[in-house]
């Protein structure tokens, strides 16, 4: 078990980072040119190879969402400074999630911007795109309802239903009743 006096150990090392990370939120949520690439540099080069899902897009995409994330994070976890003293609300599970955001973008920034070699760079940026046009194809190919709670949305129906625009209502052969 921890003592009060390591708790706010704690507490004040995790502060003095959040406040590190303040000048990247500034680049991010203003009107910055640090956003844009230099003509004939490697990201430009790059950007070319990917159009039109450019590298530098993506990176500075993840970039800002770890950084909103960061910020967000920080707003639940500081409140009002009275004095000396700050106000500190700990959430058991919500500032994971945020925390979560933070990290798993920031490391997909440098997974894309990491590698020596622009065709690894490429690659990674294009797969990372295919992936999300593969979410999607998912996500649109069941709209909202057609699929039943608890059904496996990729599987194909064993059976076609009555009504079908291969087997219009008016076509449908009906079973002989036993009038």
């Amino acid at each position: 078990m921890t003592s009060q006096a390591d708790e706010d150990l704690y507490l004040r090392k995790i502060l003095t980072l959040l406040d590190r990370a303040k000048p990247y939120e500034t680049i991010t949520q203003s009107h910055s040119l640090g956003w844009q690439v230099l003509p004939g540099s490697s990201l430009a080069g790059d950007d070319a190879k990917t159009d039109p899902y450019q590298l530098s897009h993506s990176a500075w995409n993840a970039l800002s969402v770890a950084v909103d994330h960061r910020h967000c994070y920080r707003s639940t976890l500081v409140g009002d400074q009275q004095g000396t003293e700050i106000s500190i609300t700990l959430h058991t599970h919500a500032q994971y999630s945020l925390l979560r955001g933070a990290f798993e973008n920031s490391a997909r920034a440098v997974w894309m911007l990491g590698p020596s070699q622009r065709l690894e760079r490429v690659q990674r940026r294009l797969s990372l795109q295919a992936g999300e046009h593969r979410h999607s194809d998912r996500m649109t190919a069941h709209p909202a309802g057609d699929v039943e709670p608890g059904a496996n949305p990729t599987r194909q129906p064993d059976h076609q239903p009555a009504h079908t625009p291969q087997h219009p209502p008016h076509q449908t052969k009906k079973s002989p009743s036993a009038d």
